[in-house]
């Protein structure tokens, strides 16, 4: 995404329906024309944005380790506050903590691994991108108008998003799967790898 990896930070992303216009651009750009698309926490946000204005473009739909709900109030004076943290300290501070915090019980590569690939991030992406998430609204019901597959992936132990928020969520969609990781806190692609295979394997099989 802008921003990350080297990319530079495109100031005029206002809120996630920026987001999802630029991930259609890039579908159209690779000339993929319907997807089962997944995102994992940010990326999930994004994928909500991207299901409400562009269903036709889905063939299914995955949160991983994320949801379609608007922030919780407690989650909105967080995110207030890390805002307030980076605008003080810097970047570097915030994401030694911020990649700590990812995990339940985090093997010393994963924190080495993921310290590298967030040390790039563009700082006002980092603040762009945490005043989108803290107001961004409620796409719950986008989400339970597709006529797709939807599946929420989960874990025991994810403090940034509750899995018992994403079992409500389920309960109003037509095509509704649920995977929950016991070992997994928000990074199950790291804490249990071959689980989330299987289950986004499995979204891809029921999705055609």
């Amino acid at each position: 995404m802008p921003g990350h990896g080297g990319r530079p930070w495109d100031p005029s992303w206002r809120n996630l329906d920026d987001a999802a216009c630029w991930l259609r651009d890039l579908l159209d750009a690779l000339a993929i024309e319907r997807c089962v698309l997944v995102g994992h926490s940010l990326g999930g946000y994004i994928a909500a944005a991207f299901a409400e204005q562009f269903p036709e473009r889905l063939a299914g739909l995955g949160l991983l380790h994320s949801t379609a709900l608007a922030d919780a109030p407690e989650r909105h004076d967080i995110r207030t506050k890390t805002i307030q943290f980076i605008e003080t300290h810097g970047k570097e501070p915030f994401l030694k903590a911020f990649v700590q915090g990812l995990f339940h019980a985090p093997e010393p590569s994963w924190i080495e691994t993921l310290e590298q690939i967030t040390a790039p991030t563009d700082v006002n992406a980092i603040l762009a991108l945490t005043r989108i998430m803290r107001d961004r609204p409620d796409r719950s019901a986008a989400v339970q108008r597709l006529q797709v597959p939807v599946m929420y992936i989960t874990g025991e132990h994810d403090a940034l998003v509750s899995p018992e928020r994403s079992r409500q969520e389920l309960a109003d969609l037509k095509i509704a799967l649920l995977h929950r990781i016991s070992e997994a806190s928000h990074m199950g692609m790291y804490e249990a790898p071959e689980k989330v295979i299987g289950a986004l394997l499995s979204l891809v099989e029921v999705s055609g």
